[in-house]
């Protein structure tokens, strides 16, 4: 995903969460189309339906993120035990690119 990499941080997960929003709000209508006075119950199944859609979605998209800290965690060790012969890799253009950078660099 080449576009993907030169996003933003922020910007992927607004994405993301702009997307489920507008799930929710065409779950919701067409709950209403077929039950038209059933607000409640359009409103309580969307919600309990998005709820584990939505968490799944962020995970997602945080998930190499949290790899990455496990990895530069795990190079603070190494650097710790005096091996500085690794580095990281992080593919994306986006704000923690430089934070790699400069995490390799000192190593």
């Amino acid at each position: 995903m080449k576009f993907a990499s030169k996003l933003s941080l922020a910007m992927r997960l607004s994405l993301v969460v702009l997307a489920l929003i507008a799930l929710a709000l065409s779950m919701v209508t067409a709950l209403l189309y077929c039950w038209p006075h059933a607000y409640g119950l359009a409103l309580g199944l969307s919600f309990s339906i998005m709820l584990p859609v939505t968490i799944f979605s962020v995970q997602q998209v945080l998930q190499p993120m949290f790899a990455l800290f496990r990895a530069m965690s795990g190079m603070v060790i190494s650097y710790q035990d005096g091996d500085y012969s690794n580095g990281i890799h992080w593919p994306q253009q986006d704000e923690l690119a430089s934070l790699v950078q400069a995490h390799n660099q000192l190593g």
